[in-house]
């Protein structure tokens, strides 16, 4: 028996929650008293079953977000560039070290930026393996329970136990499977919570200057530059 694996909508290779194999799971565990499958197939569900979610996340910190820090430095950069092609004196000198301070802030946002935007795109990268993966074990656990429900020992089992030993042995094989394959995550999330908490910190210590210098404001303190004779 094949089940069919549909695709979530708007979100090519992310497969949908298998609602059919998991009635199936379902259906057995309740009769096998198996309630902890129960959880764990809503657990996927819920938890698993929406990649949309991480998704929005992902496309928050798209590398648009660090253009437009490095595209804000290139002006900045030329606005000096410009100004120092007709102005000197005190005044140009504390802007140009006010606009030097907010360069390099933008600088570190267009890498904080980055940075994060790749790590969500792990993240991502990751649920989806893992709920593919659970998906799988839900597919297998169906397939493993109507096998051994159908079968003539599976038949003679049910008329005994209420269900074949079969079904039993599938729903504990899922139990472990799921079991190892969140163990496996969890390690992988707690890595990638350190790496964000880190990226946090760096954000947090991005500073501002709160005003530009009264210096610069002073039309007394920028003085024109001589231009050069042509030779």
């Amino acid at each position: 028996m094949v089940m069919s694996v549909p695709t979530v909508s708007g979100a090519p290779g992310v497969v949908a929650f298998p609602e059919e194999a998991a009635r199936t799971v379902v259906e057995y565990a309740q009769k096998a008293g198996q309630t902890i499958v129960i959880k764990i197939i809503d657990e996927i569900r819920n938890w698993l079953g929406h990649p949309e979610i991480v998704n929005d996340h992902v496309h928050a910190w798209s590398p648009t977000i660090k253009q437009l820090f490095t595209d804000s430095q290139y002006n900045l950069s030329t606005c000096k560039a410009e100004l120092s092609a007709y102005w000197e004196g005190p005044g140009y000198e504390s802007f140009k070290a006010y606009s030097e301070h907010i360069s390099k802030v933008f600088e570190n946002a267009a890498d904080i930026a980055d940075k994060m935007s790749g790590l969500l795109r792990q993240v991502n990268d990751t649920i989806t393996k893992v709920y593919q993966e659970a998906v799988r074990f839900i597919g297998d656990c169906a397939v493993a329970i109507i096998k051994a429900s159908e079968s003539i020992l599976g038949e003679i089992e049910k008329l005994w136990l209420g269900v074949a030993r079969g079904v039993l042995v599938a729903l504990q094989e899922f139990v472990q499977n799921i079991s190892n394959l969140t163990r496996e995550v969890m390690g992988i999330l707690n890595s990638f919570r350190s790496n964000a908490q880190e990226l946090q910190n760096r954000a947090v210590d991005l500073k501002l200057p709160d005003v530009i210098p009264p210096s610069a404001t002073l039309p007394d303190n920028w003085i024109v530059r001589p231009r050069k004779n042509s030779p």
